[in-house]
């Protein structure tokens, strides 16, 4: 939801990993999913949690999902996450899902999906603040192609 907001309007900010389903959470399956993954996830021992529409609605109480939603999560990943545990990882948590999950580990040089560092491509997308790039590790940017 785009909007322009004076900062002395804002009452409080969340963060994604402050976020976590509620009693008050609507029957959707994206909250049944995050309810579902929470383990798995807690388990990285990462800190992670809700982005997009659902992290919106958890931080607002605004309803902004609906039943064909999907799933955002952020994943803060300052250390590699070696491919073949990305593998697991995303198999273990689409086994729980039951919508689609789109997961952004944030490295500290930009993002990447999850689902492409989990691939099987040599080089992924890495979104950085000076905009898009492939890289053999998201990690090391100095091997930006």
């Amino acid at each position: 939801l785009a909007a322009w907001l004076a900062p002395t309007a804002v009452v409080q900010q969340r963060a994604p990993e402050n976020l976590r389903i509620a009693e008050s959470c609507r029957d959707l399956p994206v909250f049944d999913t995050l309810a579902r993954v929470q383990t798995l996830l807690d388990d990285l021992g990462l800190p992670w949690g809700p982005t997009g529409a659902a992290g919106y609605e958890l931080a607002s109480g605004w309803p902004a999902l609906h039943a064909g939603s999907d799933l955002d999560l952020l994943v803060r990943c300052d250390v590699p996450l070696p491919r073949d545990q990305a593998r697991a990882l995303l198999a273990s948590l689409q086994a729980q899902a039951l919508c689609r999950l789109d997961i952004l580990l944030e490295t500290p040089h930009g993002g990447v999906a999850l689902a492409d560092w989990a691939g099987r491509t040599a080089r992924v997308l890495l979104k950085t603040d000076a905009g898009p790039c492939l890289v053999d590790d998201p990690w090391q940017r100095e091997r930006a192609a």
